[in-house]
């Protein structure tokens, strides 16, 4: 079946609104600005129906043993992380500085992470969306280090453009999840370390592994990169 054309009007008008959030939430102050991300999960909550479904009937699946109540705690729980993940990327610009990192970021074992990117073979980095995956290559490009991450083009094109703004304002580039195999090769032949986060659906061309009972198709390309 063909795609449904989308509306370059309504696209925008997303866009404008996304963007007049985004402006009031960085001219707050920064505690209030975190405080507010509770407000906009409760909102995703209630407005996001068909997400919230899908992720209470994947925890009853996973933990069949927790009480609906339970269950609706987790989901809630999922939508205030999101939240907070966007308000610390929309901060993040006006706090982080090489000189003040320390105080901003926390980085787990430090040798062994630098030891990675300063070595002048390609590096693949295999992550999930755990904590906050964004500021993760943010933080890193800004203390100097050049990376590579590949990552879903979004169906708004508005929006699209201005996440990367902040994905590459520090020296990452961006690498097109489905159509940019040529540069991705170029980057892992030049010794480029590259990341992507590889918990998502792979669709029907993925590798099929059981994943809490049920087929969960999982991403090859890592792999096969390798």
């Amino acid at each position: 079946m063909a795609k449904k054309a989308r509306s370059s009007v309504i696209d925008y008008a997303v866009y404008l609104a996304v963007r007049a959030v985004v402006c009031v939430l960085q001219a707050l102050p920064r505690s209030l600005a975190f405080a507010s991300a509770d407000g906009l999960a409760w909102v995703a909550y209630r407005v996001d129906k068909r997400h919230r479904a899908v992720a209470a009937e994947n925890l009853r699946f996973a933990f069949p043993e927790k009480t609906d109540g339970q269950i609706d705690h987790l989901v809630r729980g999922c939508y205030r992380h999101f939240c907070t993940m966007l308000v610390e990327m929309l901060v993040l610009p006006r706090v982080l500085s090489v000189e003040n990192y320390t105080t901003v970021v926390t980085v787990e074992d430090k040798s062994w992470s630098v030891e990675q990117y300063v070595a002048g073979r390609p590096v693949l980095m295999v992550l999930g969306h755990f904590g906050n995956w964004e500021v993760a290559g943010y933080a890193v490009g800004a203390l100097g280090l050049k990376t590579y991450a590949i990552a879903r083009v979004l169906d708004n094109p508005y929006l699209d453009r201005f996440l990367n703004r902040f994905r590459q304002k520090t020296g990452q580039t961006i690498i097109a999840k489905n159509d940019d195999f040529d540069r991705l090769t170029a980057a892992l032949k030049a010794g480029g370390k590259v990341a992507t986060v590889a918990d998502q659906d792979a669709g029907p061309r993925g590798v099929f592994v059981n994943f809490f009972g049920r087929p969960a198709s999982a991403h090859k390309a890592v792999a096969l990169m390798a």
